[in-house]
């Protein structure tokens, strides 16, 4: 097995070949990524005998004052691993699993779509909650709960309008995702600032929309999707308190999903829900079906003893 590091017009090509890429195999996602975080990023490419091909794209950065690199495929939890147009075979594949275990320090989220390395790879069991488009608009509503249908009917019926975000609408919807996380009783670790959203909002308008419920002229929720290949991914969602029994998010989840429908997506799909199980439950209200998307996270004893060092001296300097 031959391993090359690729430059972005390589790695563009060959994600643009594969159907089964999401947005977050893309370089344009590690690019956010290193503009926000300063990661640094790459993409392996491995070559087999056989000419099978499989890309592996990685970001990375310093640890322990740079005495160690932590490697992630998939920063903040996304999708990454490797991804192929090829069916590999097991002899392949255990070549692939050798390498990755090689790493010191290495997460991987794996694709739902492409899943080339076996499930005992990993060593975290999760999923996320898909809609198969290819069921067309009126089979997936009449799969949705009759809470959800109901929400959305009548935040439509209460007039709630849907627009795709201006430049300049990026700044509203950051004020609505700091009150939205201010509220939250159990806070995600991240709290991300304004600069991330106008990194984002550089982005094609064809990968990344910030869709918005309008209310009588105000912009009182959003969710921000990305697209690729075939497939939607809800990455962000926010709404003002205030305004919950309007249910802008029902409306919102129903304008989306009929627009990737109309525009020949065959995947929706909503995200781990971080072991929340309301969440979940949300989400299973769309028809949305369960579908692995298991992590792997690798970390040495050394780097392990390493750390649990560095934090107790930080936390008694």
């Amino acid at each position: 097995m031959q391993v090359k590091v690729i430059d972005e017009a390589e790695w563009w090509a060959f994600v643009n070949d594969c159907p089964t890429a999401t947005f977050f195999h893309t370089p344009d996602w590690y690019w956010v990524w290193k503009k926000y975080f300063e990661y640094n990023y790459e993409a392996r490419l491995f070559i087999f005998e056989s000419g099978h091909k499989v890309l592996f794209p990685l970001a990375w950065r310093l640890r322990m004052k740079g005495i160690v690199k932590e490697y992630f495929s998939g920063p903040l939890g996304t999708y990454g691993s490797v991804i192929s147009n090829d069916k590999l075979n097991s002899r392949e594949v255990r070549m692939i699993d050798g390498y990755l275990n090689k790493f010191s320090l290495l997460e991987i989220r794996t694709n739902p779509l492409n899943e080339l390395l076996k499930q005992t790879f990993y060593n975290r069991e999760d999923f996320t909650q898909l809609i198969d488009l290819k069921l067309g608009w009126d089979e997936i509503y009449k799969n949705w709960s009759k809470g959800h249908s109901s929400a959305a009917k009548k935040g439509i019926r209460d007039g709630i309008k849907i627009k795709i975000a201006t430049e300049d609408e990026w700044g509203d919807y950051y004020k609505i995702y700091i009150s939205t996380f201010e509220r939250w009783k159990n806070p995600p670790e991240t709290k991300y600032n304004l600069d991330l959203f106008k990194t984002l909002s550089l982005l094609d308008k064809k990968k990344c929309k910030l869709w918005l419920a309008i209310l009588k002229g105000k912009i009182i929720a959003g969710a921000l999707c990305f697209y690729f290949q075939n497939h939607v991914v809800y990455w962000h969602g926010a709404s003002e308190e205030q305004y919950f029994s309007y249910k802008p998010v029902h409306v919102l989840q129903f304008h989306i999903i009929r627009n990737a429908i109309e525009n020949d997506f065959k995947w929706y799909d909503f995200n781990p829900s971080g072991g929340h199980e309301g969440v979940e439950k949300f989400k299973k209200g769309f028809g949305a079906k369960k579908k692995s998307a298991n992590v792997y996270h690798k970390q040495s004893l050394l780097y392990k003893k390493m750390f649990e060092i560095g934090k107790v001296m930080k936390k008694y300097k």
